[in-house]
C-alpha cells in the first residue's frame, strides 16, 4: 500500500500493524546501501514502514534556509521495488510539509536536546548538510512518533553521517523507545560506501576511486591523507573518529562544493 499523507499513514498502520514495528527510509535514488537497510528492517520486524522522502530537499531548506540536496522524481518502479521489501510506503512529495505547522516546538526541542554548542563542538553546526539533516531527521521523527503516535520499534540505517554522532541515536531510544541502529554501510568493490551522493560523481572523476579509502585501523587525518595520495585531485573536508566510526567527507579539488560526497566505516577500536 502506498500512503501520501501522514494521517492515511496513521488509518493504516492503526489497521494493519502488529509485533514489533520496523521502518527504513531513503532520499533520491535507491541504492545497495538502501535494499540492505530494507532488507535488516524486514527480517527484524513484524511489521515494516518505508519513507521516502521525496521533497528533502526543499524540507530541509524550509527548515534551515538552505539545502545541498537536490530532489529527484518520484521514480514508479523504485517505490514498487520498496513494497516488495514494506506493508505500507509513505511518500512525502510536492508540497507537503506538515512539519512546519509545529515548527516553534520543533525548534525548542532542538534547543533543548541539541544545544548550539554540542554542535560546534561535533563539527555539524557550521555545515548546512550536516545540521540540516539533523533538523529534518528531529522534525519527522516528532511528526511521527509524538504527534501521530505512530510507534516504531526499529530503524536500521548507515552511521557514515556525521550528524548522527550529536546523540541522535540515544535521543531516538530515550524518547521514543526507537532502535535507531547504526550498521556498516554497504561497500562496492573496493570497500568504500555505496552512495547516492558518490553515484552522482561525473564518471571520469568516479573512475578515480580504484582503492579502498578509509582503512579501520586509521587513527588520524595524516594516515588518511597518506593513503589517497595518488588520487588525483581527492581532498578531505573533514576527518572524525568517534564512538567506533571514523567518518569523512571527501571531494575532488576541480569543484569542491559538487564533487563531494561522505564515507565512514566501524574503526577497529571503539573511542
Amino acid at each position: 500500500m502506498i500512503v501520501y499523507t501522514l494521517e492515511d499513514l496513521k488509518k493504516v498502520y492503526d489497521k494493519e500493524s502488529h509485533g514489533r514495528i520496523g521502518m527504513w527510509a531513503f532520499h533520491a535514488k535507491l541504492h545497495d546501501g538502501h535494499r540492505q537497510c530494507a532488507k535488516i528492517a524486514r527480517q527484524k520486524s513484524d511489521y515494516n514502514i518505508c519513507i521516502h522522502w521525496q521533497n528533502f530537499g526543499e524540507g530541509m531548506k524550509l527548515l534551515v534556509g538552505d539545502s545541498v540536496d537536490p530532489d529527484n522524481p518520484i521514480d514508479n518502479k523504485v517505490i514498487e521495488e520498496a513494497l516488495t521489501y514494506s506493508d505500507v510506503v509513505m511518500i512525502f512529495k510536492d508540497n507537503y510539509h506538515p512539519y512546519m505547522e509545529y515548527y516553534d516546538y520543533i525548534k525548542k526541542v532542538l534547543d533543548k536536546d541539541f544545544p548550539e554548542e554540542l554542535l560546534i563542538k561535533k563539527g555539524i553546526r557550521n555545515s548546512v548538510n550536516l545540521y540540516g539533516s539533523l533538523v529534518y531527521s528531529v522534525a519527522v521523527r516528532i511528526l511521527i512518533h509524538e504527534i501521530y503516535q505512530i510507534k516504531v520499534h526499529y530503524h536500521p540505517t548507515c552511521g557514515r553521517e556525521r550528524w548522527k554522532m550529536a546523540g541522535y541515536p540515544e535521543w531516538c531510544l530515550r524518547k521514543f523507545g526507537l532502535v535507531y541502529d547504526l550498521l556498516e554501510p554497504a561497500k562496492d568493490e573496493y570497500g568504500n560506501v555505496i552512495s547516492g551522493m558518490k553515484n552522482r560523481l561525473p564518471e571520469h572523476i568516479k573512475k578515480r576511486i580504484n582503492k579502498q579509502l578509509i582503512l579501520p585501523h586509521f587513527k588520524t587525518r595524516e594516515e588518511l591523507e597518506k593513503n589517497i595520495s595518488d588520487i588525483e585531485g581527492l581532498k578531505i573536508a573533514y576527518f572524525f573518529r568517534e564512538q567506533g566510526w571514523i567518518q569523512v567527507q571527501f571531494y575532488f579539488e576541480e569543484s569542491p562544493t559538487k564533487f563531494w560526497w561522505v564515507e565512514g566505516i566501524k574503526s577497529e577500536e571503539k573511542e
